[in-house]
Protein backbone atom coordinates (compact mmCIF):
# COMPACT_ATOMS: atom_id res chain seq x y z
CA UNK A 1 0.00 0.00 0.00
CA UNK A 2 1.40 3.37 -0.95
CA UNK A 3 1.68 6.06 1.72
CA UNK A 4 -0.66 9.00 1.52
CA UNK A 5 0.72 12.48 0.96
CA UNK A 6 -0.76 15.93 1.44
CA UNK A 7 -0.70 16.37 -2.34
CA UNK A 8 -3.27 13.58 -2.58
CA UNK A 9 -5.84 15.75 -0.85
CA UNK A 10 -5.61 19.23 -2.39
CA UNK A 11 -8.87 18.70 -4.32
CA UNK A 12 -11.09 17.58 -1.44
CA UNK A 13 -9.45 20.14 0.86
CA UNK A 14 -10.31 22.95 -1.56
CA UNK A 15 -13.89 21.65 -1.88
CA UNK A 16 -14.21 21.41 1.91
CA UNK A 17 -13.03 24.99 2.35
CA UNK A 18 -15.40 26.19 -0.39
CA UNK A 19 -18.20 24.39 1.46
CA UNK A 20 -17.23 26.05 4.75
CA UNK A 21 -17.24 29.49 3.11
CA UNK A 22 -20.57 28.70 1.47
CA UNK A 23 -22.10 27.74 4.82
CA UNK A 24 -20.78 30.94 6.38
CA UNK A 25 -22.50 32.93 3.64
CA UNK A 26 -25.73 30.97 4.08
CA UNK A 27 -25.67 31.57 7.84
CA UNK A 28 -25.14 35.28 7.20
CA UNK A 29 -28.13 35.27 4.84
CA UNK A 30 -30.22 33.73 7.63
CA UNK A 31 -29.09 36.50 9.97
CA UNK A 32 -30.01 39.15 7.41
CA UNK A 33 -33.42 37.52 6.95
CA UNK A 34 -33.95 37.65 10.72
CA UNK A 35 -33.09 41.35 10.75
CA UNK A 36 -35.17 42.15 7.66
CA UNK A 37 -38.26 40.37 8.99
CA UNK A 38 -37.69 41.31 12.66
CA UNK A 39 -37.59 37.68 13.85
CA UNK A 40 -35.57 37.39 17.06
CA UNK A 41 -33.76 34.16 17.99
CA UNK A 42 -34.71 31.52 18.94
CA UNK A 43 -37.98 31.99 17.03
CA UNK A 44 -38.18 30.05 13.77
CA UNK A 45 -41.57 31.29 12.62
CA UNK A 46 -42.20 34.41 10.60
CA UNK A 47 -43.04 35.52 7.09
CA UNK A 48 -42.80 32.98 4.29
CA UNK A 49 -39.60 34.58 2.89
CA UNK A 50 -37.92 34.15 6.27
CA UNK A 51 -39.09 30.56 6.65
CA UNK A 52 -37.83 29.63 3.17
CA UNK A 53 -34.39 31.08 3.94
CA UNK A 54 -34.13 29.19 7.24
CA UNK A 55 -35.46 25.99 5.66
CA UNK A 56 -33.03 26.25 2.74
CA UNK A 57 -30.14 26.57 5.18
CA UNK A 58 -31.34 23.70 7.37
CA UNK A 59 -31.78 21.43 4.35
CA UNK A 60 -28.19 22.17 3.33
CA UNK A 61 -27.02 21.45 6.89
CA UNK A 62 -28.86 18.10 6.80
CA UNK A 63 -26.93 17.03 3.70
CA UNK A 64 -23.53 18.26 4.90
CA UNK A 65 -22.39 15.15 6.87
CA UNK A 66 -23.32 12.82 4.01
CA UNK A 67 -21.60 15.02 1.42
CA UNK A 68 -18.37 15.45 3.39
CA UNK A 69 -18.26 11.73 4.20
CA UNK A 70 -18.54 10.57 0.61
CA UNK A 71 -16.23 13.36 -0.57
CA UNK A 72 -13.36 12.34 1.71
CA UNK A 73 -13.79 8.58 1.44
CA UNK A 74 -14.04 8.96 -2.33
CA UNK A 75 -10.75 10.87 -2.32
CA UNK A 76 -9.11 7.84 -0.67
CA UNK A 77 -10.40 5.24 -3.12
CA UNK A 78 -10.89 7.15 -6.37
CA UNK A 79 -9.10 9.77 -8.42
CA UNK A 80 -8.66 13.11 -6.67
CA UNK A 81 -9.54 15.18 -9.76
CA UNK A 82 -12.86 13.38 -10.25
CA UNK A 83 -13.60 13.80 -6.54
CA UNK A 84 -12.80 17.51 -6.65
CA UNK A 85 -14.82 18.15 -9.81
CA UNK A 86 -17.87 16.37 -8.43
CA UNK A 87 -17.40 18.13 -5.10
CA UNK A 88 -17.29 21.57 -6.71
CA UNK A 89 -20.38 20.71 -8.77
CA UNK A 90 -22.13 19.89 -5.52
CA UNK A 91 -21.10 23.25 -4.05
CA UNK A 92 -22.40 25.08 -7.14
CA UNK A 93 -25.69 23.13 -7.18
CA UNK A 94 -26.20 23.67 -3.44
CA UNK A 95 -25.69 27.39 -3.92
CA UNK A 96 -28.27 27.38 -6.72
CA UNK A 97 -30.57 25.41 -4.41
CA UNK A 98 -30.18 27.90 -1.56
CA UNK A 99 -30.67 30.97 -3.75
CA UNK A 100 -33.59 29.34 -5.57
CA UNK A 101 -35.33 28.21 -2.39
CA UNK A 102 -34.93 31.66 -0.82
CA UNK A 103 -36.73 33.12 -3.85
CA UNK A 104 -39.42 30.45 -4.31
CA UNK A 105 -40.07 26.94 -3.04
CA UNK A 106 -40.55 25.73 -6.62
CA UNK A 107 -37.15 27.06 -7.73
CA UNK A 108 -35.32 24.63 -5.44
CA UNK A 109 -36.18 21.36 -7.17
CA UNK A 110 -33.82 21.30 -10.18
CA UNK A 111 -30.70 22.23 -8.19
CA UNK A 112 -31.81 19.83 -5.43
CA UNK A 113 -31.97 16.95 -7.90
CA UNK A 114 -28.62 17.91 -9.38
CA UNK A 115 -26.91 18.10 -5.99
CA UNK A 116 -28.36 14.77 -4.83
CA UNK A 117 -27.27 13.19 -8.11
CA UNK A 118 -23.70 14.35 -7.40
CA UNK A 119 -23.85 12.83 -3.90
CA UNK A 120 -25.09 9.56 -5.38
CA UNK A 121 -22.30 9.58 -8.00
CA UNK A 122 -19.74 10.14 -5.26
CA UNK A 123 -21.27 7.35 -3.15
CA UNK A 124 -21.49 4.84 -6.02
CA UNK A 125 -17.96 5.54 -7.23
CA UNK A 126 -16.73 5.24 -3.65
CA UNK A 127 -18.35 1.83 -3.27
CA UNK A 128 -16.83 0.79 -6.61
CA UNK A 129 -13.40 2.08 -5.56
CA UNK A 130 -13.59 0.27 -2.22
CA UNK A 131 -14.65 -2.92 -3.99
CA UNK A 132 -11.80 -2.69 -6.48
CA UNK A 133 -9.29 -2.09 -3.70
CA UNK A 134 -10.70 -5.00 -1.69
CA UNK A 135 -10.36 -7.32 -4.70
CA UNK A 136 -6.77 -6.15 -5.14
CA UNK A 137 -5.92 -6.56 -1.43
CA UNK A 138 -7.53 -9.95 -0.91
CA UNK A 139 -6.86 -11.64 -4.24
CA UNK A 140 -3.65 -9.97 -5.36
CA UNK A 141 -5.35 -9.21 -8.67
CA UNK A 142 -5.73 -5.67 -9.93
CA UNK A 143 -9.40 -5.18 -10.70
CA UNK A 144 -8.48 -1.94 -12.45
CA UNK A 145 -5.92 -3.75 -14.60
CA UNK A 146 -8.41 -6.47 -15.46
CA UNK A 147 -11.01 -3.88 -16.43
CA UNK A 148 -8.51 -2.03 -18.64
CA UNK A 149 -7.50 -5.29 -20.36
CA UNK A 150 -11.16 -6.10 -21.04
CA UNK A 151 -11.75 -2.58 -22.36
CA UNK A 152 -8.74 -2.78 -24.69
CA UNK A 153 -9.82 -6.18 -25.96
CA UNK A 154 -13.35 -4.92 -26.52
CA UNK A 155 -12.26 -1.79 -28.40
CA UNK A 156 -9.62 -3.51 -30.51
Amino acid sequence: MSPLAVEDFFGPAIVTMATAIQFGNMAAACGKARTKHKVSPPRMDGPEDFQRTIRAYMNCVEFLPMFLSVLWVNSLFCHQVMTAVLGMLYVVFRNQYFVGYCASADARMVPFRRSTTVVRLLAYSTVLGIGMKAVECYTGTSARGMAMEQFKAYTA
